[in-house]
């Protein structure tokens, strides 16, 4: 569905400024006074110092964190000083939140001596918004995570809980977070389309941008509640945390109804006993942004071949204005040697959506390089029209409402290690059916260094998103564990309605062994899709209809899955799932089968399914004669 809420010119100009990254007049606030645009505005300079509980215009909830007033100041002479542990939780409310028409801008000003780095996947809030009204839903337009394969600093991301959507963070390798610095975080709540936008140090973050058809929850419409309470403090929601206390100072917290920017760098000292600032972090520039962390590469084998230079990543050209932006997140998995087979599953976002005929231009035709390859040959392929592979280019057009395009390839260049390729990168070219450009990017670890596309050009000015085009999400789906005193609410385990270890052999029969290789996955909630493909050998040989028995028919349990379903499968006869169980016949001449499946009772995260699937194998022959079924790794 595609939405046309009606806007204000005032709205529409902001938003448009915002989008194009321009230079806005912010007003100047240097001391809170309340009124005009202005809902909540708290500088913490006529409070006194030390332990401080409540206001009359806010209270701090939280019992585990400790709140005082002191001298470290951004813009005056005192700040709120949070002190507080692992899955803790200190947060500042005004006593009334009712933003007009359901919308709302904040500001606040944050220096943290350290933002967490352990456990891995450390999640934190530093604003949440709710209402009693609506579904449940928590809006979280601040937050963060801590990533370990992305980078060695927690990353700055928006996210939701509670409600149908579930628990999701759209975090970004763009947005490191900065420690023992001063940094100014802007956020707005757009009711009409459901959309956080965000600024870091006056720098908008549209790539951090989520909306109601735009998330990375379960999908069905992100929806806010009536708010009537908003926090801003600090949450970590896990134990065991490197650093085993946090110290967040939080200042000039503002919020109106239009934006009010960070007006100017801040003035205040640091404590004198935080750490030195980090590499990745601008010193103390507030109006800088914090420095990118490098992607993170891929691996490389000396057994590798060299990356042909048919196809070089060369330099994108420039963003075209106004051209829809095309960004591609590519997950990859492999298996099997001369050649190699590489399963590959792309997430398509246009303009923070997916593919569509009748919006951002219509659909388009892609050129998704695989540099490191130089024989590239389709396999299978989902989800795409027009199908084809020269040399390392795999050509296709995107079709209508289908985010998730991909396939099996094989490549006799390509080297796969442990279900990893070695050194392979992806760099995306294309344009318009209709013959207009495109400003294509990938996104994610495996985007060639400096054949990514350019910056993504904003594109036209429209009322769908509040002019503002969101970056996809879905690359960085990232589920918070849970609270440590939370209790538990993992799912039950799957039914044993297969065996999980195979059955005593009987002699003569013949011997079926399957090698499953699981893509990686994608999907929020409940439910997780993945890809699935298994390699079937009998007595050694591949199945046929006139060797070893015949063909048969299999029953292969995916340990840990539950209601199993498949979308697609390839090279099997009479597929079907039911509970946690895959049942197919074999083809002749077909040791490949597989397919794409939806299962619940497990998570995904960051492409990987967790806890980890196992899997078990019984069946007969179609005759009716036995088999000796097993499962190797």
């Amino acid at each position: 569905m595609r939405f046309s809420p009606s806007l204000s010119p005032r709205a529409v100009a902001g938003a448009v400024a915002a989008a194009l990254l321009l230079p806005i007049t912010l007003r100047a606030d240097a001391a809170c006074a309340m009124g005009g645009s202005i809902l909540f505005c708290e500088d913490f300079e006529a409070l006194p110092p030390g332990i401080t509980t409540s206001t009359a215009t806010w209270t701090i909830q939280g019992a585990s964190s400790m709140a005082t007033i002191d001298s470290v100041h951004a813009r005056g002479t005192q700040a709120l000083h949070i002190a507080a542990t692992g899955a803790s939780k200190a947060f500042i409310y005004p006593t009334t939140f009712a933003p007009p028409m359901n919308s709302v801008f904040g500001r606040m000003w944050i220096f943290m001596d350290a933002f967490p780095t352990a456990p891995n996947f450390a999640h934190f809030t530093l604003v949440e918004a709710s209402g009693a009204v609506g579904d449940g839903t928590l809006v979280r337009p601040i937050g963060g995570q801590f990533i370990p394969s992305v980078s060695t600093h927690a990353l700055w991301g928006t996210g939701s809980d509670g409600g149908p959507t579930g628990d999701w963070l759209n975090w970004r390798a763009t947005t490191p977070t900065a420690d023992a610095t001063w940094t100014c975080l802007e956020f707005q709540l757009d009711n009409p389309t459901s959309t956080i936008n965000v600024w870091i140090d006056g720098v908008a973050k549209p790539e951090l941008t989520v909306s109601k058809n735009f998330h990375n929850g379960t999908q069905v419409p992100f929806v806010f509640p009536t708010f009537d309470k908003i926090g801003m403090g600090f949450q970590e929601y896990q134990g065991g945390t490197t650093p085993a206390q946090f110290n967040l100072w939080v200042d000039d917290i503002t919020l109106a109804t239009t934006r009010v920017g960070c007006n100017g760098a801040a003035a205040g000292t640091p404590p004198a006993a935080s750490p030195a600032a980090s590499p990745a972090a601008a010193p103390t520039a507030a109006a800088t942004k914090p420095a990118t962390p490098s992607p993170v590469a891929a691996p490389t084998s000396a057994a590798a071949a060299p990356a042909p230079a048919a196809t070089p990543a060369a330099a994108p050209p420039p963003a075209a204005a106004g051209a829809p932006n095309y960004v591609v997140t590519p997950t990859v998995s492999c298996w099997g040697t001369g050649p190699v087979s590489v399963l590959v599953n792309t997430q398509i976002s246009v303009n923070g959506m997916q593919p569509a005929a009748d919006a951002n231009g219509g659909l388009a035709s892609l050129q998704l390089t695989f540099n490191g390859a130089t024989d590239l040959a389709v396999s299978q392929s989902w989800n795409a029209a027009a199908v084809s592979a020269t040399s390392n280019v795999l050509s296709f057009q995107t079709q209508d409402d289908q985010p998730n395009v991909g396939g099996i390839f094989t490549s006799n260049s390509i080297t796969c290690t442990g279900g990893k390729t070695q050194g392979l990168t992806f760099s995306l070219a294309g344009q318009l059916l209709s013959g207009g450009a495109i400003n294509p990017t990938i996104a994610g670890p495996l985007a060639a260094q400096g054949a990514t596309g350019p910056a993504p050009a904003p594109p036209a000015a429209s009322p769908t998103a509040g002019g503002t085009a969101p970056a996809p999400a879905t690359s960085s789906i990232v589920y918070c564990p849970a609270p440590a005193a939370a209790t538990a609410t993992s799912p039950t385990a799957a039914p044993a309605s297969a065996p999980t270890t195979a059955p005593a052999n009987t002699a003569g029969a013949p011997n079926y062994v399957a090698k499953v290789t699981v893509g990686s996955c994608w999907g929020t909630g409940n439910t997780i899709n993945f890809v699935m493909n298994v390699q079937l050998s009998v007595n050694g040989e591949q199945p046929a209809a006139d060797a070893n028995g015949g063909l048969a028919a299999l029953q292969l349990t995916v340990n840990g899955a539950q209601s199993l379903t498949a979308s697609s499968t390839w090279n099997s006869g009479s597929p079907k799932a039911s509970g946690n169980v895959f049942s197919f016949q074999t083809l002749d001449d077909q040791p490949n089968p597989g397919g794409i499946f939806s299962a619940t009772g497990a998570t995904c995260t960051n492409g990987q399914i967790s806890p980890p699937l196992t899997f078990s194998l019984a069946g007969a022959l179609l005759s009716g004669g036995a088999i000796n079924p097993s499962v190797t790794a």
